[in-house]
């Protein structure tokens, strides 16, 4: 009997983790919500260019869907956690694997899908 409790414990343990970490879209994903650009850096140098409104807004849903403002222009797409901090969004006619790190639970920090040269910061705004 004991064995049997064990396992049913090792089941739940692993089916609790397997959530982000291992990729897949969950209604808890931390990227969940509207978020706001407020700010880019150019890693090489360390030059930081801080917005006065938001120069972009994404509402990631826990759907998979996304919709996006850039500068006054509305995009809609989807959106999938592929694991380990990976993220495959897809605005448009453009579908890109992004490095995205959350600080907390209000700020996130999306890295440049090319050669890694600037992050792009978000402050979770609902």
């Amino acid at each position: 009997m004991k064995k049997i409790v064990l396992l049913f414990a090792i089941a739940l343990v692993s089916i609790g983790c397997s959530n982000s970490d291992n990729g897949g879209n969950s209604s808890s994903d931390k990227i969940i919500g509207t978020w706001g650009e407020y700010q880019e850096e150019y890693l090489p140098t360390n030059e930081i260019d801080t917005f006065i409104t938001y120069q972009q807004v994404i509402t990631f849903k826990s759907d998979g869907s996304v919709d996006s403002n850039y500068r006054g222009i509305p995009t809609t797409g989807t959106w999938e956690n592929l694991g380990n901090g990976i993220y495959k969004l897809s605005l448009s006619v453009k579908t890109v694997n992004q490095q995205i790190e959350f600080v907390g639970s209000n700020e996130m920090i999306i890295y440049d899908d090319g050669n890694s040269s600037w992050a792009y910061y978000y402050e979770k705004t609902k």
